[in-house]
């Protein structure tokens, strides 16, 4: 539900907006199955938003 709302937070944010917020704390370890985390999850520690969403849309 966490994912969910924080979705919600960021629709209707501009697209060009790559990154989450790092005051975000995106549930990562429910949502998104270790074969994604590279793709969810920068070298910085930022998670990226397109990977995250199909991720959440997927759980």
């Amino acid at each position: 539900m966490d994912a969910l709302e924080l979705l919600a937070r960021y629709d209707g944010v501009d697209g060009k907006q790559r990154f989450y917020a790092v005051a975000d704390q995106a549930p990562i370890d429910v949502v998104a199955p270790a074969a994604w985390r590279e793709a969810v999850v920068d070298e910085n520690g930022r998670v990226e938003q397109v990977p995250y969403e199909l991720c959440v849309l997927v759980a």
